[in-house]
């Protein structure tokens, strides 16, 4: 398969589109039709796939035929026995896009265990091209659970901490603006670190990294850029710092093109990382607040408190720090997990009831001769994927960015399997040209365009144009 598709190692401010005022190239797509590859041609989607190994013991289970569900006594169709539980009771619902079954049980599966799942007789569902009903036969798969149990509770995934909150002094808009620092912290050189109303500063705490972009050539550039997009609004630059070596924790800024400070609070403990803007306007940030049990991704509202937290599902402890892509109604989130000293990686797709839609893993597809892993390659210990971003693209795969191997994957957004990977020792593809060898590096933020391009941050680590890690 040889690559006619663009690579650019471009860094830009862009705005959101509606996908409907898109035309695509469609040639330059990967657009599926029906495909079910489970349950013997029947399903186009099983989770935990067939004979799945370190399974979460919290985990839900999924059927998805491929068309629209027709509702009746949906309970009924799941059958799940474990060799250490037993008969396993639950309840099944019908995810937000009408054609998932969704089953949870009532307990969690016990560690390395291995569970039995008897789904139907009894699915009816109606065929999208011609509107008829049609009924799955029954189908039969197991899987096996982790040996370990590391996950936390639901209850507790899915309890919002709000008590580390305490309320500061009004801000310009007339709203309580609320600190995001722990309770236990009073002394006065840490007030100074504290968020405080936006008429209190123009400029960044002492302790902070001193920036203001040039005026000229920033309202010259994002003038621009407003034009360009057509926003009569005011742009901000959504920034992040990594902690400084010197004990000091990282924090999250928004500015004004001018470079006046709008908003700021630190992290509670280590650098900062993803910070950025829900569809609706919210600010979302990641990071670990007392009380929690893991690093989350919060959601703060135009007060500045926290509405929502965002987390993985199926009991996986903590939120990827790079990323949180929002799908419409849905969200696409990836989890860390360590399984036999390797970090690996989950990706979920989550409705509005955060119910998981798909599940990929690391461990189910990254195997043998089809591993991309390069040990010499990572500068974290056993961190040999280090994935670090994923989109929907507008045929509606995803799109995933995995630094470590220098390879990007493309999988099904209807079955979750791997489409096609890009660079790396596994690649599908060959690149053409001197300078194509690697063809990049350490890359971030891959995303596709309308007209089918791929879009990245190439970082050149190690290459002979190293922009860092």
């Amino acid at each position: 398969m040889c690559l006619y598709t663009l690579l650019s190692a471009l860094a830009f401010c862009g705005a959101a589109s509606s996908r409907s005022s898109i035309e695509l190239d469609r040639k330059r797509f990967i657009v599926e039709g029906a495909v079910r590859p489970y349950g013997d041609g029947q399903y186009e989607y099983l989770h935990p796939r067939p004979n799945a190994l370190y399974v979460s013991e919290v985990t839900s289970i999924a059927v998805r035929e491929g068309d629209e569900v027709i509702s009746g006594n949906l309970d009924s169709l799941f059958n799940v026995t474990g060799d250490k539980t037993g008969r396993v009771t639950g309840r099944a619902v019908l995810g937000r896009d009408n054609k998932t079954l969704v089953f949870h049980a009532d307990q969690p599966f016990a560690p390395g265990e291995k569970v039995s799942v008897k789904f139907g007789p009894g699915l009816l569902v109606r065929r999208s091209e011609n509107l008829t009903e049609h009924e799955t036969s029954p189908y039969e798969w197991t899987f096996l659970t982790r040996g370990e149990s590391v996950a936390t509770s639901v209850q507790a995934m899915s309890t919002l901490s709000s008590d580390f909150l305490r309320p500061g002094p009004p801000g310009r808009l007339g709203h309580s603006v609320r600190s995001l620092l722990p309770l236990d912290q009073h002394n006065e050189e840490d007030m100074l670190r504290n968020s405080l109303p936006m008429d209190r500063y123009r400029t960044l705490p002492r302790w902070a990294a001193k920036w203001r972009p040039s005026s000229e050539g920033e309202k010259a550039a994002l003038g621009g850029r407003n034009k360009e997009i057509g926003a009569s609004k005011e742009l901000y630059l959504f920034t992040t710092g990594w902690e400084m070596g010197n004990g000091e924790t990282g924090q999250f800024m928004i500015v004004s093109r001018e470079g006046d400070l709008v908003w700021w609070t630190r992290r509670s403990g280590g650098g900062a990382c993803m910070l950025g803007a829900t569809p609706s306007g919210h600010v979302v940030l990641w990071d670990k607040r007392t009380n929690d049990s893991a690093r989350f991704v919060y959601e703060l509202n135009s007060t500045y408190q926290i509405v929502d937290r965002h987390e993985p599902g199926h009991g996986y402890l903590h939120v990827d720090l790079h990323f949180l892509f929002f799908d419409g109604d849905n969200k696409i989130l990836m989890s860390p997990t360590e399984i036999n000293g390797i970090q690996h990686y989950v990706l979920h797709v989550l409705d509005a009831a955060r119910n998981v839609l798909l599940e990929w893993r690391t461990i189910d597809d990254f195997i043998d001769e089809a591993d991309p892993a390069i040990p010499e390659e990572t500068d974290l210990p056993n961190d040999f994927y280090h994935a670090n971003n994923a989109e929907r693209t507008a045929d509606g795969n995803i799109l995933i960015t995995m630094r470590n191997c220098n390879q990007l994957v493309l999988l099904s957004g209807k079955t979750g399997r791997i489409l096609w990977r890009m660079g790396g020792k596994t690649s599908d593809f060959t690149f053409i040209g001197e300078d194509m060898d690697p063809p990049f590096l350490g890359q971030h933020n891959a995303q596709q365009l309308p007209n089918g391009n791929i879009l990245m941050y190439d970082n050149g680590r190690k290459g002979p144009f190293s922009a860092g890690g």
